[in-house]
């Protein structure tokens, strides 16, 4: 048989191919039940993790991390930090240098050390408070 030329000819090209496997098969072909996952926002993320569920990459984790303790100018600060190059830092985010894993381990002691400035701002933060309710 030649093959169909016009679109009149397709179709019942197609027509006799699906008569001849419903015939074959009993049937249409059963199709399972599609599940549809829709896409969190950054800011409802499942189980604290990545986009729908998955562990956060290591590129991931910098920005996050970084993002949450430095703010807006988080690269350049975090960059200070780490004793590395901004543009290092820039490659590393966007995913074109993998995270090396010495990185990381100075990425938690600069968290940690991020966390000890905070800290310590807090405690100040509460004698000047405490001072202030004394003077009043």
């Amino acid at each position: 048989m030649a093959a169909p030329r016009t679109r009149e000819e397709v179709m019942a090209h197609l027509a006799r191919s699906r008569a001849a496997y419903q015939a074959a098969h009993g049937g249409d072909a059963p199709r399972p039940e599609r599940v549809y996952r829709h896409a969190l926002p950054a800011g409802e993320r499942r189980h604290q993790v990545g986009g729908n569920g998955a562990p956060l990459s290591p590129a991931e984790a910098l920005v996050r991390l970084g993002e949450a303790a430095y703010g807006e100018r988080w690269k350049t600060e975090l960059a200070a930090d780490l004793g590395l190059s901004v543009r290092t830092i820039h490659r590393m985010a966007d995913g074109e240098t993998p995270v090396w894993p010495d990185v990381l381990a100075r990425l938690r002691l600069a968290m940690e050390r991020h966390v000890a400035r905070v800290a310590l701002a807090m405690v100040t933060l509460e004698a000047s408070v405490a001072d202030a309710k004394e003077d009043i």
